[in-house]
This record gives C-alpha cells, structure tokens and sequence, in this order.
C-alpha cells in the first residue's frame, strides 16, 4: 500500500513574528497544556515525536562551531541523562540560515537515552522504577548575535535504537523542510 502525501501547512509562531511549515497533522501542544511564553511546541501523535522551538538567551562563552553540541549537552542535562553512554552527539554543520547576513544556524542530531513517562505516580511520590528509552533528536540552533538571542528548534522522537547508530542516521528531511521555511518576520520579538 502507498502511504498518503503528508500535508503541510504554515504555522504561526509567537504571535505571528515567526512562521515555519509542520506537518498538518501535528498538534499544537498550547491547545492541551500551558506552554512557556518562549516555546512553540507541536506533537506528531503517530510517531509520538515533539518539535520544540523556543527562544533562548544568546551564549557569548560559546563558539558557532560548539553551538549545536553545547544545546545538545544542556538539553541530555536537563533530560537527566546521568551516563556519558547514554548521550551520543553526532557532528556540527555551520549553515548560512537564509534569514539574514548576520544569523548562524547549526544543525546536529544524536540521541539520549532518557526517563519515559511521568517522574512523579499519581500520589505525587518520586517513582523507583523509571523506564528508559533512546531518543533521536535532531536540532538546529539560530544564533542571533546582533539580537543577543538564540531560536532553538528540536525535534525529539522516540526510537527502537540500542544508541550504535548515531553516526548512520543523520538530519531527517522532514526537519531540513521545517527549517527551511523558517521565517522571522517580526525581528522586534528580540527587543
């Protein structure tokens, strides 16, 4: 059988400042939860995979070339990735974004093998019995220097992986379309 064509369809970001294409089919998590005023957050329910785009404060301390692994590292700490085996980062790629002279993008994907579900049961006591699983992400990091701000875009998907093929996966299509209609139209959102 022949899978549909996917629909894509424009989103609105922060208010309209910022518009990229998602698949239509993606849910914007802000319609079921509160979402942070700097995240946008859309939720693939087949592949149960989360795109998150959020705008965060520039880092001077880091160089374009360490950029996309240094948000790697932040985000395995903040997924409580304890193990250095449980956090595999594959390369950097220093792109001109397509958005202005100024802006550089960074692109890298690895995976992290990280707590699945809730951290709390239904009682609100800290559950023993955590349940782990590999994760792919892939991300891409605007660097706005001249905006002393940074545009983080993730997208997280849950894999069958024993965290070997890191090296062999690369850059979905799906993100690189994403990304490429990218658009800032209100740069006054960076103040």
């Amino acid at each position: 059988a022949i899978a549909p064509k996917r629909m894509w369809s424009e989103r609105d970001l922060f208010g309209g400042a910022i518009t990229c294409t998602v698949p239509s089919s993606w849910r914007d998590v802000s319609d079921v939860r509160q979402v942070p005023d700097n995240q946008e957050v859309y939720h693939d329910i087949d592949a149960n995979a989360l795109l998150v785009i959020e705008i965060l404060e520039y880092q001077r301390d880091v160089a374009d070339d360490d950029a996309a692994g240094f948000f790697f590292t932040n985000l395995s700490e903040d997924n409580g990735v304890v193990s250095p085996d449980d956090a595999k980062y594959s390369g950097d790629d220093l792109v001109r974004s397509g958005l202005d002279d100024d802006v550089r993008r960074r692109i890298g994907c690895g995976l992290q093998k990280i707590a699945i579900g809730r951290d709390f049961d239904i009682g609100g006591n800290r559950r023993q019995d955590v349940t782990k699983g590999w994760v792919f992400i892939e991300l891409c990091v605007l660097r706005l220097k001249h905006k002393e701000s940074e545009i983080l875009v993730t997208l997280s998907t849950p894999c069958c992986d024993d965290g070997s093929s890191v090296e062999r996966r690369g850059v979905s299509n799906e993100f690189l379309r994403i990304l490429s209609t990218f658009n800032i139209r209100d740069w006054s959102l960076f103040g």
